[in-house]
């Protein structure tokens, strides 16, 4: 019998879009308990429907894939540099919920930002690899 491993590329495509999945449906998750059960009020925000959730969470982690994957083209030390600008980016968007109406609409866009980011950001850091296979 004739067995093929899944060659290293492809297990990490699928862990990290595994990864973004996740963030996704962890970041709706988020939203339906500040909306359904603390009845905040951030869905009179166009940048707080449930669509602009899964595209923004969607997004954000493609464009942390697209990163890390160029950064690991360019150097063996990307899982640091990608971590330490990804930990950048996220401190740098909790600005935006500072002028988002009520400390309750204010918590609960920062609790969805640090949600995306608490699993990001480890999630991808995960799936480096140690130096780049054009090497």
């Amino acid at each position: 019998m004739i067995t093929f491993a899944t060659p290293p590329a492809t297990q990490r495509r699928k862990a990290r879009l595994l990864t973004v999945l996740v963030t996704i449906l962890a970041a709706l998750i988020v939203w339906g308990i500040a909306v359904f059960i603390a009845d905040v009020d951030i869905t009179a925000s166009y940048w707080a429907s449930p669509t602009s959730v899964v595209v923004v969470s969607g997004v954000a982690g493609l464009a942390g894939w697209a990163t890390l994957a160029a950064i690991e083209h360019w150097t063996a030390r990307a899982a640091r540099i990608w971590t330490l600008l990804a930990i950048g980016v996220f401190v740098f968007s909790l600005v935006g919920p500072i002028g988002t109406g009520s400390t309750s609409a204010q918590v609960a866009m920062a609790a969805l930002h640090l949600t995306v980011a608490a699993i990001l950001i480890p999630g991808l850091r995960h799936t480096s690899v140690a130096y780049p296979s054009h090497r």
